[in-house]
């Protein structure tokens, strides 16, 4: 089973035991990393993963250290992220779906980092075939950028509140991720 994750934002208007929730570091925001953010937003948000500091694996695997009950992601951007690193110490590598922050190919990664500690970082409807078939984990914000401006999991205008919204977003995207993976199940079978 894949693990599917939400920006922390979710918990106002979900239930906590209906979606697993990923803190991260703000890099997207400020540019780069902030390990003092990311443990603020640990100790405060209480998340199931947490995205550590990207590219800095010794940052990371204090986060993990500090936090063993929490899932943790090591973000890499450059194939040298990933020089002198113990797969086996962190819970997932991540991959940015950003092209603009990635600087190594999918073929690349798929090769060096074992399925079951892939993780997609910031996937899209179009990625979940990938997702599916090629990583054991991923984190999405899709359905809430969606629910924000009025829009349904495939972007076409609904009406409802934000939290309606969000609500039937995440569960179509659950169910879009289950036909998926029963598709491959059916294929491996070659039924």
């Amino acid at each position: 089973m894949i693990e599917i994750y939400f920006h922390y934002s979710v918990i106002k208007y979900m239930e906590r035991h209906r979606v697993k929730i990923i803190v991260d570091n703000g890099y997207l925001e400020a540019g780069y990393p902030s390990l003092r953010l990311l443990i603020n937003r640990i100790l405060r948000y209480q998340p199931d993963a947490a995205i550590g500091p990207d590219s800095d694996w010794k940052k990371t695997l204090y986060v993990k250290k500090r936090f063993p009950h929490i899932k943790v992601v090591y973000p890499i951007h450059y194939e040298e992220d990933l020089k002198n690193v113990d797969v086996e110490k962190i819970d997932y590598i991540g991959y940015a779906t950003l092209h603009t922050v990635r600087f190594y190919s999918l073929k690349w990664f798929l090769t060096n980092v074992p399925k079951e500690r892939r993780f997609m970082l910031g996937f899209s409807i179009k990625d979940i075939p990938v997702l599916v078939k090629c990583f054991k984990a991923g984190d999405t914000v899709i359905p809430q950028f969606n629910a924000f401006y009025h829009k349904n999991l495939y972007g076409k205008r609904v009406k409802g509140k934000f939290p309606e919204i969000l609500r039937m977003n995440i569960e179509e995207l659950q169910k879009l991720i289950k036909k998926y993976m029963n598709q491959q199940t059916l294929d491996e079978l070659n039924v």
